[in-house]
């Protein structure tokens, strides 16, 4: 809710969810391969922006199991669509995800606290995420170099 406050309104597309963890009216499972998928033609036509908590492993999320890098691409190629795109994700300033994240965000908050994510069985935040994070926000028509900014959300992201 603290994010969709942050762009001004809520999330039409969840492009990484199981469905039942959902952010949005509209999401794209595993099954439909976000990375391969169209999140402009996936997403609400009400709420054009796009919510995405990608898989952090190298081996997760299709295309082969290509890691971040192939998500950032991804959420490049939602903004040059017309949506508005907030991706959150490791603030791993020497890989190449991050440069291109870089390069082609509009910004990048860098959380300042760390991020409950909720258990699937309870709805309840989990303690325990011992990293730090970082979200990247893509906009139409904005490219890099990116606003580093520092985030302070009074709720949740």
């Amino acid at each position: 809710a603290a994010v969709a406050a942050e762009l001004g309104g809520a999330f039409g597309l969840d492009a990484a969810s199981a469905g039942d963890d959902a952010v949005a009216p509209r999401w794209l499972t595993p099954d439909d391969d976000a990375l391969v998928a169209s999140w402009a033609a996936a997403c609400h036509p009400e709420h054009r922006r796009a919510w995405c908590n990608p898989p952090y492993s190298k081996g997760a999320g299709g295309a082969g199991g290509a890691g971040l890098l192939a998500w950032v691409e991804a959420g490049v190629r939602a903004r040059d669509e017309g949506l508005v795109v907030a991706m959150l994700v490791p603030p791993s300033t020497s890989t190449r995800y991050w440069r291109l994240a870089f390069e082609e965000a509009a910004e990048i908050l860098l959380c300042s606290k760390r991020v409950s994510f909720l258990d699937p069985n309870t709805g309840e935040p989990e303690r325990g995420n011992r990293g730090d994070s970082a979200i990247l926000i893509f906009r139409p028509g904005q490219r890099g170099p990116a606003l580093v900014r520092p985030w302070w959300p009074m709720g949740g992201a």
